[in-house]
Order: structure tokens, then sequence, then C-alpha cells
């Protein structure tokens, strides 16, 4: 978080970048494929171009590829085992045998792989293939999985602490960030919709005068049907916080 309350950061065109960066990206590519290639074995084959593929993995986050690779790489030791070769199967015989396979969870949960490694096996698979193959029946198996082990919410962060952090940021005279995160934690917002926010965003009880509460006008917020979203804020504290950060800092 920036020092500066507001920010409207927005993303730079990809042909405008310079040339330096240019070059990183393209050696960031090269060395993920390295690493790929490293990591794979071989006989291994690809459903697409070994040179796609290499690219496509490449663009991901280096923990991302872990995940991935470790997975299709067990899976395939797996399929070679049992005498099984994936990669010339066809998409139908592909995405049955993968729902078959995937059952193993549900005869022998003992001797089955995690939930995070399968669904990291198909996101895989899906990606080496450019996402040309959807393997719906087994991605079916999957949901169900899901549906039957939802995952268990981690407990709430207290407000409590939220204020305190807050009240530490601003004796700290780092009040920007810590009036932030107030808002972020107040009015439920995303880092992305908290990062896009401008003062011109923020309606003050002063200027609406329709009660004591700050209005937060979203201009883009996550959920695409919707144009605009209003966040309101009517906690007193916060409220009192805003107000003061608004006329000490900003119209100073």
């Amino acid at each position: 978080m920036c020092e500066h309350f507001m920010l409207n950061v927005k993303p730079v065109p990809f042909c405008r970048l310079p040339v330096s960066c240019l070059h990183i990206l393209q050696l960031r590519v090269r060395l993920c494929g390295a690493v790929i290639a490293q990591g794979l074995k071989p006989n291994m084959k690809f459903g697409p171009t070994r040179r796609l593929a290499i690219f496509l993995f490449g663009l991901l986050q280096p923990q991302t590829q872990t995940r991935y690779l470790s997975a299709i790489a067990a899976f395939m030791e797996h399929c070679s085992a049992i005498g099984v070769s994936f990669y010339d199967l066809t998409e139908e015989s592909q995405d049955f045998f993968l729902a078959d396979w995937l059952l193993l969870s549900v005869d022998d949960p003992e001797r089955a792989p995690t939930l995070q490694y399968q669904v990291d096996l198909l996101a895989g698979l899906r990606k080496m293939y450019a996402g040309r193959r959807k393997y719906k029946a087994a991605f079916s198996v999957i949901s169900g999985l899901q549906s039957a082990h939802p995952p268990v919410s981690a407990p709430p962060l207290q407000d409590i602490v939220v204020y305190a952090w807050s009240t530490l940021m601003i004796s700290a005279d780092k009040a920007a960030i810590g009036l932030c995160g107030l808002i972020c934690f107040c009015g439920l917002l995303r880092i992305g919709e908290a990062l896009q926010l401008r003062w011109l965003d923020v309606v003050l009880p002063t200027q609406h005068r329709a009660g004591q509460f700050v209005v937060i006008m979203l201009k883009q917020p996550k959920r695409a049907a919707l144009n605009a979203e209003k966040v309101y804020l009517c906690n007193p504290v916060v409220v009192a916080l805003i107000v003061r950060f608004y006329t000490k800092y900003y119209l100073s």
C-alpha cells in the first residue's frame, strides 16, 4: 500500500512497455521453460507441441508451475505403471479415463490422492492443451467431490484487531495506510477496488446530508454485471476518522 491514500493505478498497455521490460518478460518465459523442461521426463509427450506447452506453462507463477507439473508427472507414472499411454488416447477416452481414476477417492479414500492434487492435474492438462480439451466428465466428478467435502473457512478477523492496527498506523504517522485498511475492512472491499479509489469516490456526510454515514462509490467493481456499486460505512468511529483525515490531510 502506498503512502498516498487514494491511488488510481492503470495498467500499462503491452505495446508501450519499454524494450528492457519486454526483454525481461521474454527472459522469464525462457527461464520458466527451462525449469519445465527439467521437471519433465524425456519420454513424456505432449498433445500439442512441446514448444507451445512450455510457453503456456511459462506464463504461470512458479508455485503454480510446480503444483501442475508435479501432479502431471505423478499421474503419468501411474499411467505408465498400468500400461496406458495417456497422450495417445482420444479426448473422449482421456476424459472418461480421468473420471474413472478420480473415483478412487470414493472407492478407496486412503489410497486416493488429495482433492487439491486432482484439481491441479486437470488444470495442468487443460493448460497443456491450451484449453481445447474440456474434460467435462472429470470436472463433474471433481464438482461432486468438492460438494461432498466443502472447505472449512477460517474464523473472521475480530474488528477490535483492525481498529487497534489502524490506530497504530495513525500514531506511527502512517494515517493513509491505516485509514485505507480500515475502509477495506469495514466496507469489505477487495484490494483491487481499494487501489482504484479516489477522493472523488468518497461522499462524506456533509456532501449528501442524508445522515451520518460515508458512501464509497466503486466505479470498477469486480462483478462485471455492475457498472458501479455503492458501499455505505455507518460506524460512527470510522466516519469520524474519514472526515478528520479528509479535513487534515486532503484539504490542508
